[in-house]
């Protein structure tokens, strides 16, 4: 388990809610509210590529879109971003075009996954697979992430996956370039294998 000042720490006894939910709960047609008010968000310097990654949990905790937008390339000059699900989630949601998943489709869906949820736990780096130094402007690491999100109604459903991730130097920032989901977690509390977020941006894609 890592250190990192920036990685929070589960609210136990949060209940696992059916992968059935994930349909019936999330990404229905809802007026778009104004952006979240409250203090305001204090990312990470992005001249580091682990502060990227952590910058990304920072903005799913605080359901906050634009720290998002800087995660996966922001205005960083020749910046791209590739998502490539896992299998278990290109078999549930076949109709969607992963090939051609870009930065303005991840932005879709980040915007409409903030405006369907009232709350989110995320902890990006609750195990460090294989992780070392960056190495001429890369970095390519694997991580195994959970999240517990609480929808509109209240429905806390958790998500979990080992994922691979590319992370590359443009200019002065790093952002990252591709998310490569392998495969679903085993929740901590229950042992079940989890959806992963493919599993979100598919029910986001398929609407």
């Amino acid at each position: 388990m890592s250190d990192i000042p920036w990685q929070p720490r589960f609210m136990a006894g949060l209940a696992l809610a059916c992968l059935g939910a994930l349909s019936g709960c999330l990404f229905q047609p809802r007026e778009a509210e104004p952006p979240r008010s409250g203090s305001e968000v204090v990312y990470l310097p992005r001249g580091e590529a682990i502060n990227v990654w952590g910058n990304a949990e920072i903005s799913l905790n605080a359901i906050d879109a634009p720290g998002w937008g800087d995660a996966v390339g922001g205005e960083a000059a020749g910046s791209s971003f590739r998502y490539i699900p896992d299998s278990q989630t290109q078999i549930d949601f076949p109709g969607v075009d992963w090939a051609s998943w870009s930065r303005e489709q991840e932005m879709s869906f980040i915007n409409n996954f903030y405006n369907n949820v009232s709350a989110v736990v995320a902890n990006l780096r609750y195990e460090d697979l294989d992780i070392g130094d960056p190495s001429g402007g890369a970095a390519d690491w694997r991580f195994t992430y959970l999240i517990d999100v609480t929808d509109v109604s209240g429905a806390v459903t958790r998500y979990g996956g080992t994922c691979e991730v590319m992370l590359r130097l443009r200019g002065s920032f790093w952002y990252i370039e591709e998310w490569i989901d392998e495969e679903g977690a085993s929740d901590p509390d229950t042992g079940a294998i989890l959806p992963t977020m493919g599993s979100l941006r598919g029910a986001f894609a398929s609407k």
